[in-house]
């Protein structure tokens, strides 16, 4: 932790604690963190790690229609500083130095298995929103990949962490350009998704109970959820 008393500001940077811990819906963020004590703000840049259960043909059919959906899309412009500081939280150490070479020489991120996660989001920009107590991203997010699958967009989309004294809720919503979307929704224990897609849909319903078990349940989201969700980060 650095504090600049010319700035009026906390700096940090390393493996950040989101939350969740202990369940099937892990993250991984890492990064870094400013607090001004002169507004009160606070900022973070991240790379994020999501990982849970989920069935392997919905995530193959949700790559394939963001990837036909999505041509238009910027590919990031990684920060080799930032995101070798950022994954070595993450990764194995002796990882690194591939990962750094791959980033400086093709703008890309080699997919080791440390990486393979549900969805690997390589650029996420988040605001503390003190209203409704949560993390909410700021801007575009860059996806890396989805499980095995390289993606490498920036797309249109909105994360938000809630944090209650009941239990955190974990909303992350995406879009390509052309329209396709998906919808994600975590909260005590229940995984809730839907997508624009009616064949995603289809695959996540007939494979619900395979994936289900124990502690963590997958769940159909309602459209509905999607469209408050859509309309209420339109005013944060």
């Amino acid at each position: 932790m650095v504090m600049n008393e010319a700035r009026k500001n906390f700096y940090t940077e390393g493996r950040y604690k989101i939350g969740f811990e202990g369940s099937k819906f892990e993250i991984g963020a890492a990064g870094y963190a400013n607090y001004s004590y002169l507004d009160t703000t606070f900022n973070m840049k991240l790379v994020m790690l999501l990982n849970f259960p989920f069935p392997s043909s919905a995530i193959r059919a949700m790559y394939d229609s963001l990837t036909d959906q999505s041509l238009t899309a910027n590919q990031p412009e990684f920060d080799p500083v930032f995101l070798t500081k950022a994954l070595s939280e993450v990764v194995e150490e002796k990882n690194i130095k591939k990962i750094k070479e791959e980033i400086e020489d093709n703008n890309s991120i080699r997919l080791i298995n440390d990486l393979e996660k549900t969805i690997f989001i390589s650029d996420l920009n988040v605001k503390w929103n003190q209203p409704t107590r949560s993390l909410i991203s700021v801007g575009d997010i860059g996806i890396n990949s989805f499980d095995k699958y390289k993606f490498e967009r920036k797309i249109k989309g909105k994360m938000e962490l809630v944090k209650r004294r009941s239990g955190d809720d974990f909303t992350l919503y995406l879009q390509s350009p052309q329209g396709s979307w998906y919808f994600f929704k975590y909260q005590k224990g229940i995984m809730y998704v839907v997508g624009s897609d009616l064949a995603f849909n289809k695959i996540l319903k007939d494979q619900i109970d395979k994936v289900s078990k124990d502690d963590y349940k997958l769940r159909l989201a309602n459209i509905s959820a999607r469209n408050q969700f859509v309309k209420a980060m339109k005013s944060k």
